[in-house]
C-alpha cells in the first residue's frame, strides 16, 4: 500500500529556514487527498553529487512535483534573482529541475519501467504578492504567502496546469519507492548469517589467562580446568594436544560423546576418540568378544556400560604402549567404569581434565578430584553470551531443593524489571504438529538471512526413545544428519541434547517434551487443589522443561539463539506437593533475561462467596527463571473441617434423595453402598 500524507508528520525535518516551516504546516492541512509529501528528500548520484529537494510531492494519477522553497523577501531585478537584496547563485527553478532529474533516475535504478513524469514549482512562503511573476517558466508554478491558508485549492490547480492528463504512470511502485529514498525508519540490523560471522572474527583464539594456563599446564603433570559455558575449555583441551604432539608426545584425546569425538578428528586430532570407543577398540584388539561376536554397533547398553572396565582389566596394556598422556574434555559426564580405564592409562603419567559439574548429564557421576594434583578455573565467558549463560545460572544447580521458596505477600514490592536479550526466545505452541512447522520455519528464515545449514542444530530434550528427531531425514524442506553423521559438518543436525553434549552451532532450536519427562518443574499445587475444576483446567494447559536438563550442556547453544519450543498438551500436568503454594507461570519468560514487561498476576477466588480480608493474603512462590506465576488465596474450611468448596446446597430431603457426602440413603430407603 503505498505511503499516503506528510512525512514527517509531527514537524519538518530539521531545519533553520522558516521558510520551509511554514510551507511544511500548510501542507499538514492542506495536502489533498491520496497525495504523498516529502520533506527534505535527499539523493546522491554515481558521482557523489548530493541533491535535495526541499518538498516532494507525489500525486498517483499524474507525477512527482518537486517544490523548491525560497523565504526572505524575493524579487527579480534586471533578470536576476535576489534575496533579501542579494543575488542569488542559481535560480530556484534551476535547482529543482537539476534535483528532479537526479531523482528520476535513482527510481530507474531501482527497477522502475516507465518512470513519472515530473514538474517543479517554487514557493515564497515568506512573499505575499498579488502579481505573480511572468518569467515564462514560472506561470502557473508559484505559490506564495498568499496561497498557504488554501494550499489545497492552490495545489490541485497546479496540477491541472501542470500534468497532462492523459500521461498517467505506468509502474504504481514509484510512490513506494520515493517513500525507500526519502528513508522513514532505519533501525540497525545484523540477519543472523551476519551476525554469526562478525561473532567469529571477534573471538580471541586465547586471552592471556589461558595462555598463562597452558604454561601452567605444562609445568604440572595432573591438572583438573574448570569453567561455565563458553569458557574455552574445548579449545584449551585441543591446544593441549597439539603442544603434547609438538614435544613429541603420544597423547590422547578422550570425551564422552561420538559426534564431539568425530569433530575433533575432523579437526586434525587423530587421536581422539569416546572412552568407551577406546575401549572397545582395545579389547577387540586384545580378543575379547564381550557379546557373542555382535560388532560394536549392536552391542547393548548394558555391554557398553561395562567395557571400559573390561578394557581396564584386560587390554590396559595395549592402551599404555599407545599413549603416554591422556587429555579429557567433558570430563564430568565419565562414569566410574570410564574413569577406572583413564586411572590406568596414567598411571604415573601426564593427564589434564577439562570439565563443568555444572553441565553433568547425571547427577551421580563426578570427576574424582584425587585423579588431578592441581586445580584451575576458566571465568571469561567468549562464546556463550552473558545474558543467556545467566538464564542458565539459574538452574545449573547439583541438586533440587525440596525446600519450598520463601511465600511473598501481594503487598511486596515487584521484582526487578525484566530486560529482554535477543539470544534466547522461548515460544509456546498448540501442538507437536505446530511445534514442526515452526521449526521448519525457523531453519528456513534462518537460512534466508545467511545462516549455513552447519549452523544450525535442532536438538530434542528427551533421549533416542522418546523422540523421532534421531530418525528423521527431513525437517520441512531442510535435509538433517545426525551429530555423529560423516557429513554432519555440511548439514543441518537434528539430534538429542546429549549426543550433541560437547559441540556448538550458532542456532539451537530445542524441541520440546511433556512435563511427564521433567518432574522436578511440574506444578506445585497443595494436597487437594487439584480438586477445583476450574483450577485443572488451568493447570492441564502448562508445560514446562525441568531447570537441570535447561543447564546442563548450555554452551551448545555456542554465540547467537536458543529457541525453547514449549507446546501445551490436554494431559495434566504431574504435581508435586509443595506447603501452601499453587505456581504456574503465565508467561515462558526467564527472569532478568526475557519478556518486555513485568506478566500480570492472575489470582483465583472461589465463586461461591468473597474471601474475607483474614483469609485473602496470597502466597507466591517464586519459580526461578520464570517471570510471572499463578497464586492463590488460602484454603478456607467449613465448620466441621469440611472444605468449604466441596460443599454443595442439599435439595430438600425426600424418601430417595442421597445426602451428599453420605454412604447410605434415607432412614427410610435402603442403605447406599
Amino acid at each position: 500500500m503505498p505511503p499516503t500524507g506528510l512525512h514527517p508528520q509531527g514537524a519538518p525535518r530539521p531545519t533553520s529556514s522558516h521558510a520551509e516551516q511554514s510551507l511544511h504546516r500548510a501542507l499538514a492541512t492542506g495536502l489533498p487527498q491520496g497525495w504523498s509529501a516529502w520533506h527534505s528528500l535527499r539523493v546522491r548520484s554515481e558521482t557523489g553529487w548530493e541533491g535535495e529537494g526541499d518538498f516532494v510531492v507525489a500525486i498517483p494519477d499524474r507525477g512527482l512535483l518537486v517544490i523548491e522553497v525560497k523565504g526572505g523577501a524575493i524579487e527579480v531585478r534586471d533578470g536576476q534573482w535576489l534575496q533579501n537584496g542579494k543575488l542569488m547563485a542559481r535560480a530556484p527553478r534551476e535547482q529543482g529541475h537539476s534535483f528532479a532529474r537526479l531523482l528520476v533516475s535513482k527510481l530507474e535504478e531501482r527497477g522502475l519501467r516507465g518512470t513519472p513524469v515530473f514538474a517543479v514549482a517554487t514557493a515564497f512562503p515568506s512573499s505575499p504578492f498579488s502579481n505573480p511573476p511572468r518569467q515564462g517558466d514560472l506561470d502557473g508554478a508559484v505559490l506564495g504567502q498568499q496561497d498557504l491558508p488554501y494550499l489545497r485549492e492552490a495545489l490541485e490547480a497546479m496540477r491541472e496546469r501542470l500534468f497532462p492528463p492523459q500521461q498517467r504512470p505506468r509502474d504504481s511502485r514509484w510512490v513506494e519507492l520515493l517513500h525507500e529514498l526519502w528513508g522513514e525508519t532505519w533501525t540497525p540490523r545484523l540477519v543472523l548469517g551476519d551476525r554469526a560471522r562478525l561473532r567469529e572474527q571477534e573471538l580471541i583464539p586465547f586471552d592471556q589467562q589461558q595462555l598463562h594456563l597452558l604454561d601452567m599446564l605444562r609445568k604440572n603433570q595432573r591438572c583438573l580446568v574448570t569453567g561455565g559455558p563458553g569458557t574455552g575449555k574445548t579449545l584449551l583441551a585441543c591446544e593441549m594436544w597439539r603442544r603434547l604432539r609438538a614435544r613429541g608426545a603420544r597423547p590422547a584425546l578422550l570425551c564422552w560423546t561420538n559426534a564431539l569425538a568425530s569433530s575433533l578428528r575432523a579437526s586434525g586430532i587423530d587421536t581422539a576418540f569416546t572412552v568407551r570407543e577406546l575401549a572397545a577398540e582395545l579389547i577387540t584388539e586384545v580378543g575379547i568378544d564381550p557379546q557373542d561376536g555382535a560388532p560394536p554397533s549392536a552391542w547393548s547398553a548394558e555391554t557398553w556400560e561395562l567395557v571400559s572396565l573390561h578394557a581396564a582389566a584386560d587390554a590396559l596394556e595395549l592402551g599404555r604402549n599407545r599413549f603416554d598422556a591422556v587429555v579429557i574434555d567433558e570430563a564430568q559426564d565419565l562414569s566410574p567404569n570410564d574413569w577406572e580405564l583413564v586411572r590406568g592409562l596414567a598411571d604415573g603419567r601426564s593427564l589434564w581434565g577439562f570439565a563443568d559439574e555444572g553441565q553433568g548429564f547425571w547427577r551421580d557421576r563426578h570427576v574424582p578430584k584425587d585423579c588431578f594434583g592441581a586445580l584451575a578455573e576458566l571465568r571469561e565467558r567468549y562464546r556463550c553470551p552473558e545474558p543467556l549463560a545467566a538464564f542458565a545460572d539459574h538452574y545449573r544447580t547439583r541438586e533440587p531443593s525440596s525446600v519450598p521458596p520463601p511465600a511473598r505477600l501481594s503487598s511486596a514490592p515487584p521484582p526487578a524489571p525484566i530486560v529482554p536479550i535477543d539470544e534466547l526466545r522461548i515460544v509456546r505452541l498448540p501442538s507437536a504438529t505446530a511445534v514442526e512447522e515452526y521449526a521448519a520455519r525457523e531453519i528456513q528464515k534462518a537460512l534466508s538471512e545467511g545462516l549455513q545449514p552447519h549452523d544450525i542444530a535442532v536438538l530434542s530434550l528427551g533421549g533416542q526413545l522418546k523422540t523421532d528427531l534421531c530418525a528423521r531425514d527431513r525437517i520441512g524442506e531442510v535435509s538433517v544428519r545426525r551429530a555423529d553423521a560423516p557429513d554432519a559438518s555440511e548439514h543441518v543436525v537434528a539430534d538429542t541434547f546429549l549426543r550433541f553434549k560437547g559441540l556448538e552451532r550458532p542456532l539451537v532450536p530445542v524441541r520440546p517434551v511433556g512435563c511427564e519427562t521433567f518432574p522436578s518443574l511440574a506444578l506445585r499445587r497443595r494436597r487437594r487443589a487439584g480438586r477445583c475444576r476450574g483450577r485443572r483446567r488451568l493447570l492441564r494447559r502448562c508445560k514446562l522443561l525441568e531447570p537441570g536438563r535447561v543447564g546442563r550442556g548450555w554452551d551448545q547453544c555456542d554465540r547467537s539463539w536458543l529457541v525453547l519450543a514449549l507446546r501445551r498438551s490436554g494431559e495434566e500436568a504431574p504435581a508435586a506437593k509443595s506447603q501452601g503454594h499453587v505456581t504456574a507461570p503465565r508467561e515462558h519468560r526467564p527472569v532478568g533475561v526475557g519478556g518486555r514487561e513485568r506478566p500480570e498476576e492472575v489470582v483465583l477466588r472461589q465463586r461461591d462467596k468473597p474471601a474475607r480480608s483474614g483469609n485473602s493474603q496470597r502466597h507466591e512462590a517464586a519459580l526461578p527463571g520464570y517471570a510471572g506465576c499463578l497464586s492463590l488465596p488460602r484454603r478456607r474450611r467449613a465448620p466441621g473441617g469440611r472444605d468449604r468448596r466441596r460443599t454443595q446446597p442439599t435439595p430438600p430431603r425426600s424418601r430417595r434423595t442421597l445426602r451428599w457426602g453420605s454412604g447410605r440413603r434415607d432412614a427410610r430407603g435402603p442403605r447406599g453402598p
